[in-house]
């Protein structure tokens, strides 16, 4: 505002002196004299005022640091669940079946045993060394008001996956499941005593060598030569697929 007001008062003082040497009579009339030059002075002063202002909001003292363009939020692979261990004892086994039928269908146990057993020879020259494999279990199902004999097992068994199980079935096929599992699905009749009897057989070789072995029949035995509970198995092929396919195992 000083520099101004300094300036205006020059300005000023500079109109008084021209008036001072010009003739009288050819002084304009105040009302014919041009505007002064104060007003166009004063405008540029408040331009070069207002770029300076947008140059300091502009261009700050210190150079603005260059921005980084953005980066897509990294993914993160989630691996695959691993599957659960082998059970060991039947408890476990049963526990497992529940949780994969969820209610949809009722099961009683009325026999438990190991799935597999394994026999080798006694490094030493003694007995052979029998092991437990897994657990299995047998008894009846019902499902949908039909009811039958069943048997489940769980173990692990190495060469399960080269084995061609199809041989001893009838209607037999084999796929590969998404998580790599070999499932083999076939049937079978009874014959002899039993020539109505019917079994479905679901067998599930998972990667680690686990293997879901279940049989489902319309007679109280599934394997045969026992009296009939109904005129068909309680669950459909498609049905123990499903059963067999689960990830709870």
């Amino acid at each position: 505002m000083t520099d101004l007001r300094a300036l205006t008062d020059a300005f000023a003082e500079l109109e008084r002196r021209a008036d001072a040497a010009v003739p009288a009579e050819s002084r304009l009339r105040p009302s014919e004299r041009p505007r002064s030059r104060l007003m166009p002075v004063a405008a540029g002063v408040a331009v070069l005022a207002g770029v300076a202002v947008a140059a300091a909001v502009l261009l700050p003292g210190r150079a603005a640091e260059p921005v980084a363009p953005a980066q897509a939020p990294t993914t993160t692979t989630t691996e695959a669940q691993a599957p659960a261990p082998l059970p060991t004892s039947h408890e476990e086994l049963s526990d497992r079946f529940r949780a994969v039928l969820a209610g949809s269908a009722t099961f009683t146990v009325t026999d438990t045993g190991a799935a597999k057993t394994i026999t080798a020879p006694d490094k030493s020259g003694g007995e052979p060394v029998v092991t437990d494999n897994g657990a299995a279990i047998v008894g009846t199902l019902t499902a949908g008001g039909v009811t039958g004999g069943f048997d489940l097992g769980m173990y692990r068994d190495a060469q399960a996956a080269d084995v061609d199980w199809c041989a001893s079935h009838e209607a037999c096929a084999v796929t590969v499941l998404p998580d790599g599992s070999k499932l083999t699905m076939g049937e079978f009749h009874h014959g002899g005593a039993t020539p109505e009897g019917v079994t479905y057989m679901a067998l599930r070789v998972r990667p680690d060598g686990v293997v879901i072995d279940m049989h489902v029949s319309n007679a109280e035995s599934p394997k045969g030569n026992s009296g009939l509970l109904g005129a068909t198995p309680p669950l459909t092929r498609d049905q123990l697929r499903e059963i067999i396919s689960s990830d709870l195992w």
